[in-house]
């Protein structure tokens, strides 16, 4: 099913909540942009409030401390006006509601509300008191407002005082967008089918922008290079090529809107959104994965059993699966650890937007998913690149250490390949629009993270010294191994399969090589934590000062660094803190040594990153060992890691 065909079933489901605005305790929130929109609606930013009664009288006008956003009607044409003048049916800017200010406006403006306030008595009331009296000299002579050239552009929002009844906007009232939308919506008969397959009445003329706030002039549907011969041989004009019914316009932009608010990843002009389209069922039994561990999976993306509500937009946000976006948006911002899955009966759909251009939204990525299927993909690729990555939890003594089986996000990522630290730069924001985009076509579509990226990952972390903290590095190196790991296992060539555990039969030379680096790393940084009792425990060790030259010229370089920690296997020898640990390093090394191809350890060719899995591996089993020394044990190396 095509994504517009989704978006208008989706509507169905949700137009229940049109219009409707959730509450917010906090007074910064801009709900109203939140809120889908009732057809024939827009937002307007407002910036004065007048308050009349049912006699046609101005009963109050202020000037708001901040800006403020609300929902009023509009027509097509207002919706996307430009420089001719175009008046809202209600809430407008001030020049046009007061003639004083430009009276070609404000004429347009009456002349509108004329023709579809009936015998409403608020509609009536305001249009009694706009004809007759001037908002501007009103709000200046009895309640000494002030107004400059500019303010005539803000927007003005009106209230209603009636008897017995709280003030309230007349914008929000039932009963007024009840009848701006009889009053604007077709009538008479359908001409035929518009090309998504519904009713015909109208053609639209003006497609809406603002579907992506950081992207405001950005449409993702428009018709309106006539000069550009677009249509020339195919299509006589604009409306051939694009026919379009204007209801059906507005419940896809709607909705797209509301989705894109609600349920979207937003990265500088991008937008990253997730949905269900069918109404979801009770949860169903978690998919088999073969091949999957149990502790990587994914509980933390199921959603809680659907509870009935009453709330039309809490209906909205759990038929649409908002909880499992917010949720999807936290895997590529951060991590989780699961311990099970479980889902909900639904099609999910995927979707990326991205400005084209100043005036084009474009879809970057579209993908439909079957129950089951998502999550299934999800899991895999979790279990594909996930490792033991070590995070920093600040508690009240300062920081702890933890170690997290979890997949790497996409902000580390970025910052493993790209090295960006200004966050707030163009470059950063590119960067993150385009990984984010690649991991996502990588995460649903079966495919390996792109052989690009390795590469930068690899030729960062093999440079520890670059780094400002060790720690940093430490995260860097993790993340790394896991993208690696999946790289090599989806190329295995029938070789053995990579895990997070290490591997004492694997014979390849470079994980062999890896191998032998942290044994070196972790003794000497023992031996060092040991004879200075602390004080030297973070002094780079020779494996890491040695590491970026150890990688081009594996062989030179392990000799040199052996000959450099060979005075440390004497200290340790001779040691009684150390001896024990030391013979088993000495042990370990010779059991390595065994597995190599005489040939290939000789060989000085330069390492590829199945190393760092092997040093990493080598690390991680080191720090698992048992000793019987108090001060041993004390120190684990993996502090380092």
């Amino acid at each position: 099913m095509d994504i517009w065909t989704n978006l208008l079933n989706t509507y169905e489901h949700i137009k229940p909540a049109s219009g409707l605005v959730e509450s917010s305790d906090n007074p910064h929130d801009d709900v109203a942009n939140q809120a889908l929109l009732p057809l024939n609606h827009m937002t307007l930013k407002v910036s004065f409030e007048a308050t009349i009664n049912l006699q046609g009288e101005l009963v109050n006008f202020k000037h708001l401390g901040k800006t403020q956003t609300v929902i009023i009607p509009c027509t097509e044409a207002s919706m996307g006006r430009t420089s001719k003048p175009v008046p809202h049916p209600l809430c407008d800017q001030l020049h046009y509601l007061d003639a004083t200010l430009d009276a070609d406006k404000a004429r347009l403006y009456l002349e509108q509300l004329n023709q579809w306030k009936g015998d409403n008595a608020i509609l009536n009331a305001l249009y009694s008191y706009l004809t007759q009296h001037s908002l501007t000299k009103d709000a200046t002579e009895r309640f000494n407002e002030t107004f400059t050239d500019k303010d005539h552009k803000l927007g003005v929002s009106f209230l209603i005082e009636e008897p017995d009844t709280a003030i309230q906007a007349i914008a929000d009232k039932p009963e007024i967008r009840e009848q701006w939308i009889a009053f604007s919506s077709h009538h008479g008969h359908a001409v035929g089918k518009d090309m998504f397959g519904q009713d015909f009445y109208t053609q639209v003329e003006n497609f809406p922008k603002n579907i992506v706030s950081t992207a405001g002039n950005a449409k993702v549907l428009s018709a309106n290079d006539s000069s550009g011969f677009t249509f020339r041989g195919r299509f006589a004009n604009r409306d051939e090529a694009l026919s379009i019914d204007s209801l059906t316009s507005q419940k896809i932009h709607n909705t797209l809107r509301w989705l894109v608010r609600t349920h979207g990843l937003i990265t500088d002009t991008q937008a990253i959104v997730i949905w269900q389209v069918a109404k979801p069922q009770l949860p169903v039994d978690e998919p088999e994965i073969s091949g999957i561990a149990k502790p990587v999976t994914l509980s933390w993306l199921a959603v809680d059993q659907l509870i009935t509500s009453n709330n039309p937009v809490e209906e909205a946000q759990q038929v649409t699966y908002q909880e499992f976006a917010k949720k999807f948006a936290k895997l590529l911002q951060g991590h989780h650890s699961p311990n099970f899955m479980s889902q909900h009966e639904g099609r999910i759909v995927i979707l990326i937007l991205d400005a084209a251009s100043t005036g084009r939204l474009s879809v970057r990525y579209y993908r439909e998913l079957q129950p089951k299927e998502y999550l299934e993909n999800l899991a895999r690729w979790h279990a594909n690149i996930a490792w033991d990555i070590p995070r920093y939890k600040k508690t009240d003594d300062g920081y702890k250490r933890e170690i997290i089986t979890s997949s790497p996000s996409s902000d580390d990522i970025i910052r493993v390949a790209f090295g960006t630290a200004d966050q707030t730069s163009k470059r950063y924001k590119q960067l993150k629009r385009v990984t984010r985009q690649l991991l996502i076509e990588c995460m649903f579509s079966a495919k390996p993270v792109p052989r690009a990226i390795l590469e930068e990952t690899f030729n960062h972390v093999k440079h520890p010294l670059s780094y400002d903290k060790l720690s940093t590095w430490q995260t860097d190196l993790a993340v790394t191994c896991g993208l690696w790991k999946q790289y090599y296992n989806l190329n295995n060539n029938n070789r053995r399969e990579i895990t997070m555990a290490l591997d004492e039969e694997r014979t390849d030379r470079d994980y062999l090589y890896g191998r032998l680096l942290a044994l070196a790393d972790c003794f000497e940084e023992r031996v060092l934590y040991v004879r200075g009792n602390g004080t030297n425990a973070n002094r780079a060790t020779n494996a890491l000062r040695f590491m970026n030259n150890y990688s081009a010229h594996p062989f030179e370089t392990y000799n040199t660094i052996r000959n450099k920690i060979n005075p440390y296997i004497e200290y340790g020898k001779s040691n009684p803190r150390l001896v024990r640990f030391t013979q088993r390093i000495c042990n370990t090394i010779d059991e390595v040594m065994d597995r190599f191809n005489p040939k290939e350890y000789e060989s000085d060719e330069a390492l590829s990153a199945l190393y760092l899995l092997g040093y990493s591996h080598q690390r991680r089993n080191i720090a698992g060992w048992s000793t019987n020394s108090n001060e041993e044990a004390k120190h684990n190396p993996e502090s380092a890691e």
